[in-house]
């Protein structure tokens, strides 16, 4: 189970993508839960897709694992990614707070909700952020 303050942090978490494809100031933009993302509606119609999933590698079950470990698994995901031919755009997952490091992720374009949850448990992850059709990041929790 996910302690109730954990859950609050991952809603309060800015999920930043930072790519010179984005559109958006200096290259990146910010995905907040449940609210709508223009930025990402417009990288959706350039990339004729309908959903996005914003994953990690770092830091499994939420503890913090050595800066080898997270790095080595983080290359582990962007290899898969890329093996199966998924667009992606770098991010980090960054809590306003700061009392977390920031956790390198990706923003991987066309990635279904099954697939976005399978990646997220085949890296122990807590948790990721999915968004549909209409754009709006939502936690899926990976606790089940």
């Amino acid at each position: 189970m996910i302690s109730p303050e954990l859950l609050q942090a991952y809603r309060e978490t800015s999920y930043i993508v930072e790519s010179e494809e984005t559109g958006g100031a200096e290259g990146r933009f910010v995905l907040s839960i449940g609210i709508a993302s223009l930025p990402l509606m417009s990288l959706y119609r350039r990339h004729g897709v309908n959903c996005a999933a914003f994953v990690t590698a770092f830091n499994p079950h939420s503890r913090r694992a050595t800066n080898a470990r997270n790095h080595a698994m983080q290359a582990r995901l962007r290899s898969w990614t890329q093996h199966h031919g998924y667009f992606f755009l770098q991010g980090v997952g960054r809590h306003p707070d700061g009392t977390w490091p920031g956790e390198p992720s990706l923003l991987v374009l066309g990635m279904t909700r099954a697939q976005a949850r399978e990646t997220g448990r085949e890296y122990g992850q807590a948790g990721i952020v999915w968004c549909d059709h209409d754009a709006i990041p939502r936690l899926i929790l990976l606790d089940d």
